[in-house]
């Protein structure tokens, strides 16, 4: 994302990889060719490979981690030793979040002014409580002011290819209304990039970035739903983002005791 490039978030380094690179998540390929297939990707990127900190999506109740340097190195080997929650909060240089997407909105919640960064994995299902929960942690845990943060939300289905069949359980839910359109054949457009925009702005948050990639349509990029619907073996793409080691505003020993402070008081 070209806006992630410019000044003030210079201290940011970030990727998406493509199919080019092959398939990044252990679930849906051989684990030696996904391995290699990561190792590839982030060797390109500049990122060293031990440091980084996948997520794998709670299925349970949506959940947000801090994460620091004792994690580094969680799930780059194995699906099992991923952190299981949905998004990733951390203040500590050269620590890189990852997560393995497909149609999902892989976002970015970057506090300019304090240095500190969110990655989160929305879908239809947890939408509405992750962005919440994500952002109250990132303002108690940084003191954040919701007008130093920015969101960035990356390359993911659009509301002109998401197509579902009725009935499902966000059609009762108010808040999605707008953000749901039927069309002549019956099937409803989900508008989910637009719902997630929608969330934040109702926590305060009015500084957006949004790709215009549609990984339903970009053959670029791996997408459950158009494998799904052509009967293509799926695979997930990586989102990373990651500070810079010689940029980082919270050192380790400040942001180690606002973690132990916060984790102390937090239910989430």
């Amino acid at each position: 994302m070209p806006e992630l490039d410019r000044k003030p978030f210079r201290f940011l380094k970030h990727g998406f990889s493509t199919k080019m690179e092959g398939n990044m998540s252990y679930k849906y390929g051989d684990p030696e060719q996904v391995l290699a297939n990561r190792c590839y990707f982030f060797r390109k990127l500049g990122v060293t490979f031990k440091n980084c900190v996948f997520l794998t999506p709670e299925e349970k109740e949506s959940k947000v981690c801090i994460v620091d340097q004792e994690d580094a190195g969680k799930g780059t080997k194995s699906l099992e030793s991923a952190i299981k929650a949905d998004a990733l909060i951390t203040g500590e240089k050269g620590i890189a979040l990852v997560e393995c997407v497909a149609d999902c909105l892989p976002i970015f919640l970057v506090d300019k002014k304090q240095r500190g960064i969110a990655l989160i994995q929305v879908s239809f299902k947890n939408a509405a409580e992750i962005i919440e929960k994500t952002t109250k942690k990132m303002i108690d845990f940084f003191d954040c002011q919701t007008g130093d943060l920015v969101i960035f939300i990356g390359p993911s289905i659009k509301k002109e290819s998401y197509k579902l069949k009725p009935p499902f359980l966000q059609e009762k839910d108010i808040s999605w209304e707008p953000f749901l359109k039927k069309d002549p054949q019956g099937l409803i457009s989900v508008d989910l990039a637009g719902y997630a925009i929608n969330q934040f702005v109702q926590n305060g948050i009015r500084n957006l970035v949004l790709s215009g990639i549609d990984t339903a349509k970009n053959e670029g990029f791996f997408s459950h739903y158009r494998d799904k619907k052509n009967e293509d073996g799926e695979g997930r793409f990586a989102a990373v983002l990651l500070m810079k080691k010689d940029e980082s505003r919270i050192n380790r020993q400040i942001f180690k005791t606002k973690q132990k402070k916060l984790l102390s008081t937090s239910r989430f």
